[in-house]
C-alpha cells in the first residue's frame, strides 16, 4: 500500500489523524471501523482515506492481525463459528480477510467448546427451568453461534454425562 499522496498538513487532516489515533488507542480497531468513525465525526472522504491509508502504511491498522486476534478472543470466550464470523462483519473487516481468518478457525474443537458453554449455562438454570433445559441450552448455544447440530450434540453429551454419573 502506498502512502497518501497529499500530506495531512491541513488542520482537518491533522485533527482527524489525532482523533483516529485516540480511537485506536482505546482498543484495537479495524480499518473499516476507523473509517466509519471518522466519517461519523464529519470528515470528508478524501481526509478519511488519507488518514486510514497513513495508518495502514505505518502498520498501526492491520486488518489481518486484528482479525486473527479478534477471532482468538471470541474462541477463548466460547463463541461458535457463525457468531465469530458475524462479529467480524460487524467490525467492518473485508470479506477476503474474514474468509482467510475463518479458514484457521479451530473447527475440530467446536463441540468441546459448545459442551463447556452448555455445562456452564446448565449450572445457571433454575430448578423450575429444568423441564425445558435441553431446549433452553440448545437455544443458548445457537445464540452463541454454534450450529443446531453442534448445539444438540453438546447438550446430549452433557445430558448423557449427567445420567451416567448421577448417584442412584
Amino acid at each position: 500500500m502506498n502512502p497518501p499522496e497529499e500530506p495531512l498538513s491541513d488542520r482537518g487532516g491533522d485533527e482527524a489523524l489525532e482523533r483516529a489515533l485516540r480511537f485506536i488507542e482505546y482498543r484495537p480497531r479495524s480499518a473499516g471501523e476507523t473509517r466509519q468513525r471518522l466519517k461519523r465525526w464529519g470528515y470528508d472522504e478524501a481526509t478519511v482515506t488519507r488518514v486510514v491509508t497513513l495508518l495502514e502504511v505505518s502498520g498501526i491498522l492491520d486488518d489481518r492481525d486484528f482479525a486473527r486476534a479478534f477471532m482468538n478472543e471470541m474462541v477463548r470466550k466460547g463463541y461458535g463459528c457463525r457468531r465469530v464470523s458475524a462479529e467480524m462483519y460487524k467490525k467492518r473487516l473485508p470479506r477476503d480477510v474474514i474468509e482467510e481468518t475463518m479458514a484457521a478457525y479451530p473447527q475440530d474443537e467446536e463441540i468441546d467448546r459448545a459442551v463447556r458453554a452448555a455445562e456452564k449455562a446448565a449450572g445457571r438454570l433454575r430448578q423450575s427451568e429444568a423441564l425445558n433445559a435441553d431446549n433452553k441450552l440448545v437455544g443458548y448455544l445457537m445464540r452463541r453461534g454454534y450450529t443446531g447440530d453442534v448445539a444438540r450434540k453438546a447438550v446430549s453429551t452433557i445430558a448423557s454425562f449427567d445420567t451416567n454419573n448421577s448417584p442412584e
